[in-house]
């Protein structure tokens, strides 16, 4: 038992997803790695212009609401001369779209149609089937349901 406990603890220590939670808001840590370009496909997704560093590119953007409370912060940097190596931070804050569940490590955010169009400015169009980005290990997504042209919802989960 005490062998397979490290075992999965190593796992998890490769993950290329993790969250760190409190009451008000869940910290979402993307990694990329040669194989794993979660990181890339994040930044991607991104409609934010990069800003070169030197050695990494960088995005962010920090969605607010009407009252000018935090919703949704993003920060990715991913180094110019190693292929997928970066990190993505998400911050998801705790308001009427976001449900953080840190009993049970996990993140929803939705958001209707209105609002999901407004927040849908700051990422790239999905593709076919509504998806913008889904990690590696799924366990961070976001996504759009859309009806024609329209956007009827904008989600993002993570689920540890």
């Amino acid at each position: 038992m005490f062998i397979f406990a490290i075992f999965l603890s190593a796992l998890q220590a490769q993950a290329s997803t993790s969250a760190v939670f409190s009451t008000d808001r869940a910290v979402i840590m993307v990694r990329g790695q040669a194989a794993d370009a979660d990181a890339t496909n994040l930044f991607n997704g991104m409609k934010a212009s990069a800003v070169d560093e030197g050695d990494n590119m960088r995005k962010s953007f920090n969605i607010r609401s009407s009252t000018g409370a935090p919703l949704i912060d993003l920060v990715c940097s991913l180094s110019k001369s190693t292929v997928n190596y970066g990190a993505c931070t998400l911050t998801i804050s705790k308001s009427r779209f976001a449900h953080i569940d840190t009993a049970n490590r996990r993140v929803v955010f939705a958001a209707g149609a209105a609002d999901g169009a407004s927040i849908m400015g700051y990422f790239v169009n999905p593709d076919a089937s509504g998806k913008i980005v889904l990690s590696q290990d799924q366990r961070l997504g976001v996504y759009v349901d859309n009806a024609g042209q329209s956007t009827q919802a904008f989600r993002i989960f993570f689920k540890d």
